[in-house]
Protein backbone atom coordinates (compact mmCIF):
# COMPACT_ATOMS: atom_id res chain seq x y z
CA UNK A 1 0.00 0.00 0.00
CA UNK A 2 2.68 2.41 0.84
CA UNK A 3 4.43 1.92 -2.40
CA UNK A 4 1.59 2.42 -4.48
CA UNK A 5 1.13 5.60 -2.50
CA UNK A 6 4.52 6.85 -3.35
CA UNK A 7 4.55 5.88 -6.97
CA UNK A 8 1.03 7.65 -6.78
CA UNK A 9 3.12 10.95 -5.60
CA UNK A 10 6.20 10.71 -8.17
CA UNK A 11 3.39 10.09 -11.07
CA UNK A 12 1.49 13.75 -9.92
CA UNK A 13 4.51 15.96 -9.54
CA UNK A 14 5.76 14.35 -12.94
CA UNK A 15 2.70 15.47 -14.02
CA UNK A 16 2.62 19.20 -13.24
CA UNK A 17 6.45 19.42 -13.99
CA UNK A 18 4.90 18.59 -17.58
CA UNK A 19 1.81 20.41 -17.94
CA UNK A 20 3.67 24.08 -18.57
CA UNK A 21 5.54 22.58 -21.97
CA UNK A 22 2.72 20.15 -22.84
CA UNK A 23 0.40 23.64 -23.10
CA UNK A 24 3.43 25.49 -25.21
CA UNK A 25 3.80 22.52 -27.99
CA UNK A 26 -0.03 22.09 -28.06
CA UNK A 27 0.00 25.87 -29.11
CA UNK A 28 2.80 25.09 -31.76
CA UNK A 29 0.61 22.19 -33.18
CA UNK A 30 -2.85 22.97 -32.90
CA UNK A 31 -2.69 23.53 -36.64
CA UNK A 32 -1.65 19.87 -37.59
CA UNK A 33 -3.29 16.82 -37.24
CA UNK A 34 -1.23 13.63 -37.98
CA UNK A 35 -2.43 11.07 -35.48
CA UNK A 36 -5.32 9.20 -35.22
CA UNK A 37 -7.89 10.28 -33.34
CA UNK A 38 -9.88 7.53 -32.86
CA UNK A 39 -7.61 4.24 -31.76
CA UNK A 40 -8.93 0.76 -29.74
CA UNK A 41 -6.17 -1.68 -28.27
CA UNK A 42 -5.52 -5.25 -27.07
CA UNK A 43 -3.29 -5.65 -24.45
CA UNK A 44 -1.74 -9.07 -22.72
CA UNK A 45 0.17 -9.31 -18.84
CA UNK A 46 0.58 -10.09 -15.46
CA UNK A 47 -1.82 -8.77 -12.64
CA UNK A 48 -0.74 -8.28 -9.14
CA UNK A 49 -3.57 -7.87 -6.76
CA UNK A 50 -6.31 -7.72 -5.44
CA UNK A 51 -4.76 -8.90 -1.89
CA UNK A 52 -6.93 -10.60 0.81
CA UNK A 53 -4.64 -11.10 3.57
CA UNK A 54 -7.22 -9.54 6.38
CA UNK A 55 -8.95 -12.49 5.65
CA UNK A 56 -6.13 -15.10 5.40
CA UNK A 57 -4.38 -14.28 8.52
CA UNK A 58 -7.99 -14.41 10.48
CA UNK A 59 -8.03 -17.85 9.07
CA UNK A 60 -4.89 -19.33 9.21
CA UNK A 61 -5.07 -17.64 13.37
CA UNK A 62 -8.99 -19.61 13.30
CA UNK A 63 -7.22 -22.75 12.49
CA UNK A 64 -4.08 -22.62 14.80
CA UNK A 65 -6.06 -21.63 17.49
CA UNK A 66 -9.20 -23.65 17.18
CA UNK A 67 -7.85 -26.95 16.24
CA UNK A 68 -3.72 -26.66 16.77
CA UNK A 69 -2.65 -26.30 12.94
CA UNK A 70 0.51 -25.21 12.02
CA UNK A 71 -0.73 -25.24 8.00
CA UNK A 72 -1.02 -21.78 6.65
CA UNK A 73 -3.25 -20.69 3.53
CA UNK A 74 -1.00 -17.92 0.74
CA UNK A 75 -3.32 -14.95 0.07
CA UNK A 76 -3.52 -14.27 -3.60
CA UNK A 77 -0.84 -13.81 -5.66
CA UNK A 78 -2.25 -12.68 -9.21
CA UNK A 79 -2.90 -13.79 -12.56
CA UNK A 80 -2.36 -13.44 -16.31
CA UNK A 81 -5.06 -10.74 -17.23
CA UNK A 82 -6.10 -9.61 -21.06
CA UNK A 83 -7.92 -6.12 -22.11
CA UNK A 84 -9.43 -3.89 -24.48
CA UNK A 85 -9.98 -0.63 -24.78
CA UNK A 86 -10.96 2.86 -26.55
CA UNK A 87 -8.88 5.77 -27.33
CA UNK A 88 -10.75 9.17 -28.35
CA UNK A 89 -7.89 11.61 -28.82
CA UNK A 90 -9.19 15.21 -28.86
CA UNK A 91 -5.89 16.59 -29.15
CA UNK A 92 -2.31 15.25 -29.91
CA UNK A 93 -1.48 15.82 -26.05
CA UNK A 94 -4.46 14.45 -24.40
CA UNK A 95 -6.98 11.77 -24.62
CA UNK A 96 -9.83 9.75 -23.44
CA UNK A 97 -9.28 6.03 -22.88
CA UNK A 98 -11.98 3.68 -22.07
CA UNK A 99 -10.89 -0.48 -21.27
CA UNK A 100 -11.62 -3.72 -19.41
CA UNK A 101 -9.02 -5.85 -17.93
CA UNK A 102 -10.36 -9.48 -16.63
CA UNK A 103 -8.08 -11.89 -14.47
CA UNK A 104 -8.50 -14.66 -12.43
CA UNK A 105 -7.07 -15.68 -8.99
CA UNK A 106 -7.23 -18.97 -6.85
CA UNK A 107 -5.83 -20.01 -3.56
CA UNK A 108 -6.60 -23.57 -1.63
CA UNK A 109 -5.62 -24.88 1.34
CA UNK A 110 -6.03 -28.08 3.65
CA UNK A 111 -5.49 -27.87 6.87
CA UNK A 112 -4.22 -30.52 9.12
CA UNK A 113 -3.60 -30.76 13.13
CA UNK A 114 -0.24 -30.49 14.26
CA UNK A 115 -0.47 -33.30 16.58
CA UNK A 116 -1.86 -36.58 14.70
CA UNK A 117 -2.60 -35.14 11.03
CA UNK A 118 -5.85 -35.08 11.48
CA UNK A 119 -8.12 -32.84 8.49
CA UNK A 120 -9.25 -30.19 10.30
CA UNK A 121 -10.36 -27.95 7.71
CA UNK A 122 -10.92 -26.95 3.68
CA UNK A 123 -10.25 -23.54 1.99
CA UNK A 124 -10.58 -22.97 -1.74
CA UNK A 125 -10.99 -19.19 -3.01
CA UNK A 126 -11.57 -18.49 -6.47
CA UNK A 127 -11.69 -14.98 -7.36
CA UNK A 128 -12.29 -13.37 -10.94
CA UNK A 129 -12.01 -9.72 -11.29
CA UNK A 130 -13.24 -7.28 -13.70
CA UNK A 131 -12.20 -4.21 -14.63
CA UNK A 132 -13.54 -1.12 -16.03
CA UNK A 133 -11.27 2.60 -16.47
CA UNK A 134 -11.77 5.39 -17.78
CA UNK A 135 -8.61 7.85 -17.78
CA UNK A 136 -7.36 11.18 -19.13
CA UNK A 137 -3.95 9.91 -20.70
CA UNK A 138 -1.20 12.91 -21.42
CA UNK A 139 0.65 11.42 -24.86
CA UNK A 140 4.02 12.60 -25.31
CA UNK A 141 4.42 13.77 -28.72
CA UNK A 142 6.32 15.86 -29.61
CA UNK A 143 6.94 15.84 -33.18
CA UNK A 144 5.63 13.59 -35.97
CA UNK A 145 6.70 10.51 -36.89
CA UNK A 146 7.93 10.27 -33.40
CA UNK A 147 8.96 6.47 -33.01
CA UNK A 148 8.50 6.49 -29.28
CA UNK A 149 5.45 7.94 -27.69
CA UNK A 150 5.25 7.86 -23.79
CA UNK A 151 2.28 8.89 -21.92
CA UNK A 152 0.90 8.50 -18.47
CA UNK A 153 -2.45 8.96 -17.58
CA UNK A 154 -5.09 8.91 -14.20
CA UNK A 155 -8.99 7.98 -13.85
CA UNK A 156 -11.00 5.36 -11.65
CA UNK A 157 -11.43 2.21 -11.87
CA UNK A 158 -15.09 0.21 -11.58
CA UNK A 159 -14.27 -3.26 -9.98
CA UNK A 160 -16.47 -6.34 -10.28
CA UNK A 161 -15.09 -9.02 -8.30
CA UNK A 162 -16.44 -12.30 -7.96
CA UNK A 163 -15.44 -14.81 -4.96
CA UNK A 164 -16.83 -18.47 -5.24
CA UNK A 165 -15.80 -19.41 -1.79
CA UNK A 166 -15.65 -23.40 -0.58
CA UNK A 167 -15.34 -24.60 2.82
CA UNK A 168 -17.71 -27.91 3.33
CA UNK A 169 -20.27 -25.99 1.31
CA UNK A 170 -19.99 -23.52 -2.01
CA UNK A 171 -21.01 -20.09 -2.02
CA UNK A 172 -20.66 -17.26 -4.14
CA UNK A 173 -20.22 -13.79 -3.64
CA UNK A 174 -20.78 -10.50 -5.75
CA UNK A 175 -18.86 -6.88 -4.76
CA UNK A 176 -18.52 -3.99 -6.82
CA UNK A 177 -16.66 -1.38 -6.37
CA UNK A 178 -14.35 1.86 -7.02
CA UNK A 179 -10.67 2.59 -6.96
CA UNK A 180 -8.29 5.34 -8.35
CA UNK A 181 -6.43 4.73 -11.74
CA UNK A 182 -3.01 5.75 -12.94
CA UNK A 183 -0.47 4.54 -15.29
CA UNK A 184 2.55 4.75 -17.13
CA UNK A 185 3.59 3.53 -20.84
CA UNK A 186 5.59 3.73 -24.15
CA UNK A 187 3.81 3.19 -27.50
CA UNK A 188 6.33 2.01 -30.17
CA UNK A 189 5.10 3.48 -33.87
CA UNK A 190 5.54 -0.01 -36.63
CA UNK A 191 3.42 1.87 -39.16
CA UNK A 192 1.74 5.22 -39.30
CA UNK A 193 -1.62 3.67 -37.43
CA UNK A 194 -0.24 0.65 -35.35
CA UNK A 195 1.77 1.14 -32.30
CA UNK A 196 3.33 -1.69 -30.07
CA UNK A 197 2.12 -0.52 -26.44
CA UNK A 198 3.94 -1.55 -23.48
CA UNK A 199 2.17 0.11 -19.73
CA UNK A 200 2.29 0.11 -16.06
CA UNK A 201 -1.10 0.26 -14.62
CA UNK A 202 -1.89 0.59 -10.82
CA UNK A 203 -5.08 0.96 -8.76
CA UNK A 204 -5.88 2.02 -5.40
CA UNK A 205 -8.51 1.26 -2.76
CA UNK A 206 -10.47 -0.75 -0.56
CA UNK A 207 -14.15 -2.70 -0.06
CA UNK A 208 -15.27 -5.19 2.43
CA UNK A 209 -15.89 -8.52 0.75
CA UNK A 210 -18.41 -11.41 1.80
CA UNK A 211 -16.90 -14.79 2.74
CA UNK A 212 -18.59 -17.96 3.15
CA UNK A 213 -18.82 -18.08 7.12
CA UNK A 214 -17.73 -20.49 9.61
CA UNK A 215 -19.22 -20.86 13.32
CA UNK A 216 -17.62 -17.19 14.86
CA UNK A 217 -16.21 -15.97 11.85
CA UNK A 218 -17.58 -12.40 10.56
CA UNK A 219 -19.65 -12.05 7.31
CA UNK A 220 -16.91 -9.89 5.61
CA UNK A 221 -13.48 -9.16 5.26
CA UNK A 222 -11.10 -5.93 3.88
CA UNK A 223 -10.32 -6.87 0.48
CA UNK A 224 -7.33 -4.52 -0.87
CA UNK A 225 -8.01 -3.12 -4.32
CA UNK A 226 -4.19 -2.42 -4.61
CA UNK A 227 -3.20 -4.21 -7.86
CA UNK A 228 -0.12 -3.85 -10.82
CA UNK A 229 -0.93 -4.44 -13.96
CA UNK A 230 2.34 -5.40 -16.50
CA UNK A 231 1.13 -5.64 -20.32
CA UNK A 232 2.23 -5.51 -23.80
CA UNK A 233 -0.02 -5.54 -26.93
CA UNK A 234 -0.73 -3.12 -30.01
CA UNK A 235 -2.97 -0.27 -30.44
CA UNK A 236 -4.62 0.85 -33.93
CA UNK A 237 -5.50 4.11 -34.77
CA UNK A 238 -8.73 3.61 -37.55
CA UNK A 239 -9.78 7.63 -37.68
Amino acid sequence: MEKNITILTVFFMVLLISLPAIAQQEIRYQDTETFSKKSFYFLLGYTQGPYFDDYVDWINQYYRDNYSSNETMEDFNGGFSFSAGFRNRFTRYFAFDFDFAFHSMRVKKTYYRSYDGARVGYQNLQMNVAIFTGSVPIILEFYDNQPLVPFIAAGISIFSLRLDHTIQWSERHIKTAIAGNFSIGCEVKLTQKLYADVRADWTLGEVNMPVTQIIGQPDNFDLSLSTTQLQIGILYGFQ
